[in-house]
């Protein structure tokens, strides 16, 4: 009886703390741009596109791969197929965007090659374009590395 009664008392608390989780992942609606684009930062870029080639959410967990860059601390975390990762950025003028410290946890998982080259395309891209719900990675502003999707989480 005492067991039931604890689960009803915390169940309400559970769920509410999952409801405030989902709205700080949401993008507000008066955040975006009179385009409809979406702020770099604070929002949940899903991981479309990598050297030109789809992404499939990973097939561990079906989870998938996206960053969200944080302004306190200028900090990056994400899942990157396999794994949370990490680090901290930087923005400068001209669309110029990088990458420092980016690490992720170690979990035990069969090899990835998407979350490799992912955490490549972090440690590499320089610079960034920014359209609508868009979100391009480049180098020296060249060919595509990765593509995102700003990705709404109601």
């Amino acid at each position: 009886m005492k067991k039931i009664a604890w689960l009803l008392l915390l169940l309400p608390l559970g769920m509410s703390h999952c409801q405030s989780l989902r709205k700080t992942a949401q993008v507000p609606a008066d955040a975006r741009g009179s385009s409809g684009e979406v702020p770099l930062e604070g929002t949940y870029w899903r991981l479309t596109e990598l050297h030109g080639k789809p992404v499939d959410p990973a097939p561990t967990d079906r989870r998938e791969v996206y960053v969200r860059l944080r302004k306190e601390e200028n900090r990056l975390e994400g899942f990157a197929g396999c794994n949370s990762l990490m680090g901290r950025y930087t923005l400068s003028n001209r669309n110029r965007l990088r990458f420092q410290s980016v690490g992720s946890t170690r979990m035990a998982c069969p090899e990835n090659t998407t979350e490799s080259e992912f955490l490549n395309v972090l440690e590499t891209a320089d610079s960034y374009t920014l359209s609508g719900r868009q979100l391009v990675l480049t180098k020296a502003r060249m060919a595509p590395l990765a593509r995102f999707e700003a990705r709404d989480l109601d």
